[in-house]
């Protein structure tokens, strides 16, 4: 059973591991075919084996860009578009429809850093403690 869950451990849960349990581990063992462990006992096993249950919130990630390595790429990547600028097209105020065009116009395309998580599927796991 700790190989399987090990084997497992980011998606085990007390119902998957209780099934595997009845099915496959219990008649390994040679244990009657009757025999049968529930839910709780499932929970207990988890619990000795130090996982913890979790629930997870929504919430914010925000990649390191204060890695000493990511600043250093900043410059870079800051040096590199600045001599690109000329090539960008110039916005006049807050019309967006009076545009000045360079001969070879370039469009940087951003995106925001921010990454969003809003875990659709479940909002509850049995996680390794400390992990």
């Amino acid at each position: 059973m700790k190989s399987y869950v090990q084997k497992h451990k980011w998606e085990i849960t007390p119902q998957i591991l209780m099934i595997q349990i009845n099915e496959n581990i219990l008649s390994e063992l040679r244990f009657a075919s009757s025999s049968t462990i529930y839910i709780n006992t499932v929970r207990n096993y988890l619990k000795e084996l130090r996982y913890i249950y979790v629930k997870v919130k929504k919430k914010m990630y925000i990649d390191g860009h204060e890695r000493k390595d990511v600043m250093a790429y900043q410059k870079i990547f800051l040096k590199w578009i600045s001599e690109l600028e000329f090539r960008m097209p110039i916005f006049l105020k807050d019309n967006l429809e009076k545009v000045i065009w360079s001969d070879n116009p370039l469009i940087l395309i951003t995106h925001d850093e921010y990454i969003f998580s809003t875990y659709d599927e479940s909002q509850s796991f049995w996680i390794p403690n400390g992990e």
